[in-house]
């Protein structure tokens, strides 16, 4: 009886209105401070900051339930995201590679029809050191790099969903295509400073 959310929701906001809440949420709020206490005094990190490296200082809960039986994937292959995302693929049969330095080398592999998932972590991992000059430095090389050169090579029957993982997601599909009334927009407005 406890609601947890995923990091990836909460890294950008502020942590305390992401903690685990719903009839036993207080249990495990005290249990995560706990184990706060008993990081602060573990060898470990004592050790890594002698060693100039910052300290583990905390958990964070997340994922309730029973495992899930996996239907039949739908997913031809999904490429980065980091050990968490492979073991999610490899868990539902889906093909897991590395990412590659650029969209190419995907966008050769598929087939008409494919769905494939791409994870660009770059914008969340910047997230974390709210720092909004990287921040937007980083949306550019993304946006320059992955999304125009796809959306670019997409064909009539392709569908991207891109989730930058900080509340935007865009959609380009063939519905998309058909709204031509529409004013073709670059990625540069997501760019402006927060007081634009």
């Amino acid at each position: 009886n406890v609601v947890t959310t995923p990091l990836s929701l909460s890294i950008s906001a502020v942590p305390d209105e992401y903690l685990p809440s719903g009839k036993d949420g207080a249990y495990w709020r005290r249990m995560l401070t706990e184990m706060q206490m008993v990081l602060h005094g573990c060898a470990v990190n004592k050790d890594r900051e002698e060693r100039g490296l910052m300290p583990v200082n905390s958990f964070w809960l997340w994922g309730t339930g029973l495992t899930p039986v996996c239907p039949e994937p739908s997913v031809a292959a999904v490429w980065g995201g980091g050990v968490s995302i492979e073991a999610a693929a490899r868990y539902a049969g889906c093909k897991f590679s590395d990412l590659p330095a650029g969209p190419e080398m995907i966008l050769d592999t598929m087939k008409i029809d494919d769905v494939v998932i791409i994870v660009l972590s770059d914008l969340l991992d910047v997230a974390t050191k709210r720092d909004f000059v990287d921040w937007q430095d980083t949306l550019a090389r993304v946006a320059n790099g992955w999304l125009v050169p796809i959306i670019r090579t997409a064909s009539i029957s392709t569908h991207v969903t891109i989730d930058l993982g900080t509340r935007y997601r865009f959609v380009y599909d063939t519905i998309s295509r058909l709204r031509f009334w529409r004013k073709e927009r670059d990625f540069s407005y997501l760019l402006r400073s927060p007081s634009t």
